[in-house]
């Protein structure tokens, strides 16, 4: 008899719990999910507090770089100027002075306007004087580059600071022209956004290029000095680096032969005994690249080198060396 009521009671309990657990959960729960799920309209963000803040990082950019080359005038130019004898460095600190001038004049006109796009487009013809004269200056040879960290042992990449900067211009208006290209009624004239935009990067595109066409001058000035190449053609290094290569022969007991190079964009391949330390660089041999044909196992290499012999190399076919003869290889054949 106990045991009859006892069942009856455990059956009386379950059914009380399920239904108890059916009108929680229909009652309850849209309640809680309305709450811990907003709608959508609530994490939508104003257009125009959104645009607002992308101009404020401009001028909020701008106000730290400027802080940035008052410490560099500061800490790096003042000592230099009174240390150093290279006239390139000291053109780099004539350099530095005019670009703290320009880019203060330039934070003042983007307080003082509504827009810091007009003060930008405004600044614009300045700005390709300045930095390029800025960018041959800062790129020395290594005699120059040993005798500044000589006198100076406060170097380190802070030099490459404006060149860094310059292309944070074109990122912020890219940005910002998204933005007003979805809401057109933000911005009053959005075809001088678009032009400010397009100028500044045709302008980061061209100084990269004078970059690396003075970066390779001065190499290749330095490395065939002694020799005879012209070094007023206008080229640019596309591949310095190691090249791993193979035997020539089965015969030959090496496995595997570890050189370096310096290829320009003409076939000019100047082999190095190392890549790591410019100042100790030297032309093992300087040649011009023939032919590139790519193999199963190998990467065949021909060259003729200044006296007019041929040279065959036999490269390793998976590095980024061969990459880049193979590259340079498909575009001569196209042109």
């Amino acid at each position: 008899m106990f045991s009859t009521q006892k069942s009856r009671l455990k059956r009386f309990l379950t059914r009380a719990t399920s239904v108890k657990h059916f009108k929680t959960s229909e009652t309850v729960s849209p309640t809680k999910r309305c709450v811990s799920e907003p709608s959508s309209k609530f994490n939508q963000k104003n257009p125009a507090i959104e645009y607002e803040s992308i101009v404020q990082e401009i001028v909020c950019t701008e106000y730290t770089y400027l802080l940035e080359l008052r410490r560099i005038l500061n800490e790096v130019i003042g000592p230099l100027e009174s240390q150093t004898t290279c006239k390139r460095l000291k053109s780099v600190c004539t350099c530095l002075r005019a670009l703290h001038e320009l880019h203060t004049l330039l934070y003042k006109d983007m307080v003082c306007q509504a827009s810091p796009i007009s003060a930008l487009s405004k600044s614009l013809p300045v700005f390709s004087d300045i930095y390029h004269t800025y960018i041959i200056n800062m790129v020395m040879d290594p005699l120059s580059m040993k005798q500044y960290l000589n006198t100076s042992n406060r170097f380190n990449d802070r030099l490459l600071i404006p060149l860094q900067h310059l292309l944070r211009y074109p990122m912020l208006l890219g940005r910002l022209y998204k933005y007003c290209k979805r809401y057109p009624h933000l911005c009053s004239n959005i075809t001088l956004l678009k032009q400010t935009l397009t100028s500044f990067q045709k302008l980061c595109t061209y100084m990269d290029e004078e970059k690396a066409r003075e970066e390779s001058y001065l190499l290749l000035s330095f490395l065939c000095r002694n020799h005879q190449v012209a070094l007023d053609i206008p080229r640019w290094v596309i591949f310095k680096g190691p090249v791993p290569t193979l035997p020539s022969t089965e015969k030959t007991a090496e496995k595997n032969l570890q050189k370096a190079c310096v290829f320009c964009n003409d076939g000019l391949l100047v082999w190095t005994n190392d890549v790591t330390m410019q100042e100790n660089m030297k032309a093992l041999s300087i040649e011009q690249c023939l032919q590139v044909e790519a193999a199963n196992t190998t990467l065949h290499l021909q060259s003729i080198t200044l006296h007019g012999q041929l040279v065959n190399h036999c490269l390793e076919p998976n590095t980024l060396a061969a990459a880049a003869f193979v590259r340079w290889y498909k575009q001569r054949q196209r042109t």
